[in-house]
C-alpha cells in the first residue's frame, strides 16, 4: 500500500464516521422527544390526582417546549436536498441607496449572525468592507454547522427596506436594497490552472496596513469570473483555502443544478 492509498483510505473512513454521526444526530432527537412525551404524561396524571395547580402549570410549560422542539424536528426532515446538510457561505452586498443601503446591509449581517448564534452555528467572518459613512459595503461570512445551507438557502435574493431615513435631515422616506447570496460548502479542488491568486497585506479602516506579512488573499476563478477576497485569518494558507472554497462553490453548485435539470 502506498502512502497515497493510505491517506485515501483514511479519508474514506473518516467520511463514513461523519456520515454515521450525522445519522445518529438526526435520529436521536426523535427518541428524546418520545421519552419526554411519556414522562410528561406521567407527571400530568400525578398532578391531576393531587390537584396541584403549580405542577399542572409546570407540565403545561414543558408541553409547550416539546411542541416547539417537535416543530423544529419536523422542519429538519424537509431538509433532504443533496447539499442541505453542508456549511453555508453568505455574501451580502449593499445595493442602490448609498449610506442607507450600507446601513441596511449591516442590519442584515447582525440579524443573520444573531440567528446563527441562537441556532448553535459557528460564524467565520471571511471579508468585510465598510461603507464610506456608515454600515458595510460588502460582507462574506461562513456559517458552520449541520444543515446551515438547508436553513439559509431560502434567504437568497434582494432584500428591501423602506423607512424614514435617520441619515436624512428632512426625515424623508427612503428605499434601501441589499443582495444576498447563499452557497453550500462543497469540497472540490476544481482546475488549479483556472485560478489566479494574488496576496497583499491586510488593511484596516482608513486603508492603513495592519500586518507586515502578506496574509490577505485575492482569488479570481476565471471560468465563472468569480472574485473573492479573504482577509480574516492571520494565516495566508488558511485564507487561501477559505477563498478557494468560497470561489469554487457557486460554480460547482451551478453545474450540479444544470445536471439535475438535464436528468
Amino acid at each position: 500500500m502506498t502512502a497515497q492509498d493510505f491517506w485515501d483510505n483514511k479519508d474514506q473512513a473518516q467520511a463514513k464516521v461523519e456520515q454515521v454521526a450525522r445519522i445518529k444526530n438526526k435520529i436521536q432527537p426523535l427518541y428524546g422527544l418520545d421519552e419526554r412525551i411519556e414522562d410528561i404524561g406521567v407527571f400530568y396524571e400525578m398532578a391531576r390526582e393531587e390537584k396541584d395547580q403549580e405542577s399542572l402549570t409546570e407540565v403545561l410549560n414543558d408541553w409547550k417546549a416539546i411542541q416547539r422542539d417537535l416543530g423544529a424536528f419536523e422542519l429538519q426532515q424537509f431538509l433532504s436536498g443533496q447539499h442541505d446538510i453542508c456549511n453555508a457561505f453568505i455574501t451580502i452586498h449593499a445595493g442602490a441607496g448609498g449610506t442607507e443601503a450600507c446601513d441596511w446591509a449591516e442590519m442584515l449581517v447582525r440579524m443573520y449572525k444573531r440567528w446563527a448564534e441562537r441556532s448553535g452555528f459557528k460564524i467565520n467572518m471571511l471579508d468585510l468592507q465598510d461603507g464610506e459613512a456608515a454600515g458595510v459595503r460588502s460582507v462574506t461570512m461562513q456559517i458552520m454547522g449541520d444543515y446551515a445551507y438547508g436553513y439559509l438557502s431560502c434567504e437568497r435574493g434582494v432584500h428591501r427596506l423602506v423607512r424614514i431615513s435617520p441619515f436624512d435631515s428632512k426625515a424623508k422616506r427612503h428605499t434601501s436594497l441589499a443582495s444576498l447570496d447563499v452557497t453550500p460548502e462543497i469540497k472540490d479542488t476544481g482546475d488549479p490552472s483556472a485560478i489566479e491568486i494574488t496576496t497583499a497585506r491586510s488593511g484596516g479602516k482608513g486603508g492603513q496596513n495592519v500586518t507586515k506579512a502578506e496574509t490577505a488573499v485575492y482569488l479570481h476563478y476565471l471560468p465563472a469570473n468569480i472574485m473573492i477576497r479573504c482577509t480574516q485569518d492571520r494565516s495566508q494558507r488558511r485564507n487561501r483555502e477559505v477563498a478557494m472554497d468560497a470561489a469554487l462553490n457557486p460554480f460547482i453548485e451551478a453545474k450540479l443544478r444544470g445536471h439535475e435539470r438535464d436528468n
